[in-house]
């Protein structure tokens, strides 16, 4: 809804305060003095964009998965858990949007820094994410451990648009490294 119209230039423009608001192509429609108007003009807001992600590291033995909020904007309104999670968010996506098969290997073997490919995992909204609070926050529930590497990237989609990859120069994020729980000492003869 627009709001607070006035005219800037007569009979050619005027101005509106716009409410917050996602997706693009939303149909504006003038009325004055009770003729409506008849042009096709559309406005649209801004992509949603991820800025941070909490925790930074992540189990990388939880069976049970863990859970992760997402700090941005342009994520829409919040959605209660006891409607069915109706709102704009469509989905999240982490991982590895961006390497080669040679990379990947390194980095599941400890020895890469940079970002590999892999498949990507799209976790569905409502089912595991929601906004929750207007706009600003995402938060994920019981995602799933794939187990290693680090500088995971992020992106949402709502309302039909889509957040660019995370740069992992901005942000990084990832699985907790390796722990040795014990040694065990092998008899050597000499």
């Amino acid at each position: 809804n627009l709001s607070s119209c006035y005219t800037t230039v007569p009979h050619t423009r005027i101005a509106c305060r716009a409410a917050a608001g996602v997706g693009s192509a939303h149909r504006v429609v003038v009325t004055l003095a009770g003729q409506r108007s008849t042009s096709a003009a559309t406005l649209g807001f801004a992509p949603p964009t991820v800025l941070d992600v909490q925790p930074h590291v992540f189990p990388s033995t939880s069976g049970e998965g863990f859970n992760v909020t997402l700090h941005g904007r342009n994520f829409g309104r919040a959605s209660s858990a006891g409607t069915g999670g109706e709102g704009p968010l469509e989905w999240v996506e982490f991982g590895y949007p961006n390497a080669s098969a040679a990379q990947m290997a390194l980095i599941a073997a400890g020895l890469g820094s940079s970002q590999p490919t892999m498949e990507i995992l799209r976790l569905p909204a409502p089912a595991r994410c929601r906004v929750t609070q207007d706009h600003v926050v995402i938060t994920c529930i019981g995602l799933p451990p794939l187990g290693w590497g680090t500088g995971l990237s992020w992106r949402v989609r709502v309302a039909g648009l889509s957040s660019e990859w995370t740069s992992r120069a901005v942000l990084s994020s990832g699985y907790a490294g390796p722990t040795l729980a014990s040694i065990t000492p092998m008899k050597l003869e000499t």
